[in-house]
């Protein structure tokens, strides 16, 4: 009895040390089909939990020097790729908070971009992450990845984002490397916080439930990703040191509650300045345009009509020696149009503003209540004359 005992356990033990499971790295047993995957995945994914934790500290320093991209993860070969995508499923599963999906998200995307074949790698993506139609042609061509966190992206909220996506010159969106569906209340005391990214160069987005935290309203999810992709293109360095260095300027001449800022939560910081202006400027232009230059036509001061001209100039760009910038317009159904326009230099009370030439702006939609009653259109070129006389 005893030497069955014996044999049957000298058994067990070489089957467990020449399994096949015993080569594989330690995440592949996501992916393996057996009685205790349960039991396995807990215990992989905690270690992987950890592990992430463990590199929290040296990604905050490293993000400080504006190389956070370069940061690969410890088992950082492409063979390692479905490892981390199981992961990422895992974590969907077991709700995790964006900060976490960001971090794996992260370590997938850096291990694609090291590939030697990345088209291969971005393919195994797709797959793993089971990305279909629009969303994973927007991967494969241009490396952006639309998916789910902890609340499963709807069809109407992956289309506002690649609607986004799609007005944004080409420079402007490949900024943009990830956009996270999510549900959390995050840093708001009141849960009515909409989107979130981080201060470093991943370029990732967390984006909250288009009806819950948005109220259905698909213009205020577009505003809340126009607002996050300034972030983004700020902590990336697209916006200039030149640019940034105007903000700080314009944010140290505002005056709260005076109109000098776009929105309340503009007064909160430099950066949620930028990020709101910017948010703005590209769901409706024209909206913002008039708004400032009446501002300035009541006497009161020009910081509105200069940040305008800040975000104009972000948007600026040369063809043929002519400079020219793009306007923007939403409707509350999600619709966004965008035109180029010249920029064109005003001189107004001895000062040079560049601005979208006026005379070049049209405008077909229902102008508020604000706008007396006139077309947006004829309200700027009516203020600008107004100004020039002087």
């Amino acid at each position: 009895m005893n030497r069955k005992i014996i044999l049957t356990f000298t058994l067990s033990l070489f089957i467990l040390v020449f399994s096949p499971l015993s080569s594989l790295p330690p995440y592949r047993l996501l992916s393996q089909d057996f009685p205790s995957l349960k039991d396995v995945e807990d215990e992989v994914f905690h270690g992987k939990e950890m592990k992430i934790r463990e590199r929290k500290s040296r990604e905050d320093s490293v993000s400080k020097r504006g190389d956070y991209r370069s940061i690969t993860p410890e088992h950082g070969d492409v063979n390692d790729l479905d490892s981390y995508c199981d992961i990422y499923l895992t974590m969907k599963k077991h709700g995790y908070k964006g900060v976490d999906f960001k971090m794996v998200l992260n370590d997938i995307m850096n291990i694609v971009e090291a590939s030697e074949d990345i088209d291969g790698s971005k393919s195994t993506v797709s797959i793993k992450l089971n990305l279909s139609g629009q969303n994973r042609n927007l991967w494969m061509e241009k490396g952006i990845l639309i998916v789910s966190g902890n609340k499963q992206m709807t069809p109407d909220e992956s289309e506002l984002i690649r609607r986004s996506l799609d007005v944004f010159p080409s420079e402007i969106s490949s900024s943009v490397r990830a956009v996270i569906s999510m549900d959390e209340k995050g840093y708001d005391p009141k849960g009515e916080q909409s989107g979130w990214t981080w201060e470093d160069d991943s370029g990732i987005i967390c984006i909250n439930d288009l009806d819950k935290y948005h109220n259905k309203n698909k213009e205020s999810y577009i505003n809340t990703f126009m607002h996050e992709t300034a972030h983004v293109l700020e902590h990336t360095g697209f916006i200039n040191k030149q640019q940034l260095a105007k903000r700080d300027r314009l944010w140290d001449a505002s005056e709260k509650g005076t109109g000098d800022f776009i929105s309340s939560y503009a007064e909160t910081s430099r950066k949620e300045d930028l990020a709101e202006t910017f948010a703005r400027y590209t769901s409706d232009t024209i909206d913002f345009y008039a708004r400032a230059l009446m501002q300035f036509n009541e006497g009161k001061s020009d910081i509105l009509l200069k940040k305008l001209e800040l975000i104009s100039d972000i948007y600026k760009y040369t063809r043929e020696g002519k400079e020219y910038t793009y306007i923007y317009d939403t409707t509350h159904d999600g619709k966004i149009t965008k035109k180029e326009i010249p920029l064109k230099t005003y001189k107004i009370q001895s000062k040079e503003y560049v601005l979208p030439d006026a005379s070049s702006i049209t405008y077909t939609g229902q102008a508020p209540v604000f706008m007396r009653r006139l077309p947006k259109e004829v309200i700027i070129n009516k203020e600008l004359e107004i100004l020039q006389k002087d």
